[in-house]
């Protein structure tokens, strides 16, 4: 998926990179999950025709061949239907691509032309050191943001409210999600109670309060003591909900779910969904586990 919040500096580079390749369309390919997929997560075209969410898997088309081979390709006198990039809706009358793998082998930068049969020699060269600052660009985009979170996060610490409630809300509005609840496990019960719950952004009182300790995602946190983030969550009233199939809650597709404990060994899972999240991927694991520990501490205080 284009990534909506991406610095200016990532779009004036693609848009540079277009305009010195007289491309029609440049594009930029980032690695997610540890290389299972690339993600089209920047571009600057001409084409009305562009796929608005792109991921190619290694070996998948050209994109995908320059991610598994970690080699430039450039392919002359282009004469398949260019939907076959991936990129495109339709047919557009490509002429020539070009594309080269980011070091280390952190996505692919492409460009390709409507107006020429082939790409010059040294064009290959400039596009391979173009893709070097792409992945510097990416990189320092992923280290301000997880800055920026960082430092709301010690705010946060800072002035931690004083209900479970008042908590949730601020770390929905921290990640861009908009509904959760917190729950407390009570293992002398086989059960748990939710302490604090947010629907649409306002707090609720959920009825009951208790349930069985393995009830819904909830139970499933607290089986496997693990922190766990779902990108296309859907709720199914038989199989998967939140606590119980007659929740109140609309259950993703955005789920984020953070284990907790504190030094009593009191055991907490904090539960948060929405349309989307405000985090890139990237950094979105990494941030959940660094906070995770300090969390529960904070709700120990709460309590």
């Amino acid at each position: 998926m284009i990534q909506p919040s991406l610095p200016v500096s990532i779009k004036r580079f693609l848009n540079m990179v277009a305009n010195f390749f007289d491309a029609h369309t440049a594009a930029l390919f980032i690695a997610k999950d540890d290389g299972q997929y690339l993600e089209l997560v920047a571009c600057h075209s001409l084409s009305r025709h562009m796929v608005p969410s792109c991921n190619v898997k290694p070996g998948q088309g050209l994109i995908g061949w320059i991610a598994k081979e970690n080699r430039p390709l450039h392919v002359t006198r282009f004469t398949k239907f260019t939907n076959t990039l991936g990129i495109y809706t339709k047919n557009v009358g490509i002429k020539a691509f070009l594309g080269a793998p980011l070091p280390e082998s952190k996505g692919v930068l492409m460009v390709d032309s409507k107006s020429q049969w082939a790409f010059p020699e040294k064009q290959e060269r400039i596009l391979l050191d173009c893709a070097a600052v792409a992945a510097d660009l990416w990189q320092n985009f992923l280290n301000e943001r997880k800055y920026e979170l960082l430092k709301r996060w010690t705010e946060l610490q800072c002035r931690f409210p004083g209900s479970f409630g008042k908590a949730l809300k601020e770390l929905l509005d921290m990640f861009g999600l908009h509904e959760g609840f917190c729950a407390r496990l009570d293992p002398k019960l086989n059960s748990y109670e939710v302490k604090g719950a947010v629907l649409d952004r306002e707090l609720v009182a959920l009825r009951p309060l208790q349930f069985r300790q393995d009830a819904g995602l909830a139970g499933w946190i607290f089986k496997h003591k693990r922190n766990i983030v779902l990108k296309q969550f859907r709720a199914d009233k038989k199989r998967s909900f939140f606590i119980w199939p007659e929740e109140p809650f609309e259950a993703g597709p955005t789920v984020i779910g953070i284990y907790t404990s504190d030094n009593r060994g009191t055991e907490y899972a904090w539960i948060m969904s929405g349309s989307g999240h405000k985090l890139p991927e990237d950094i979105l694991g990494d941030f959940i586990e660094s906070i995770s520990s300090r969390l529960g501490e904070l709700s120990a205080r709460i309590d």
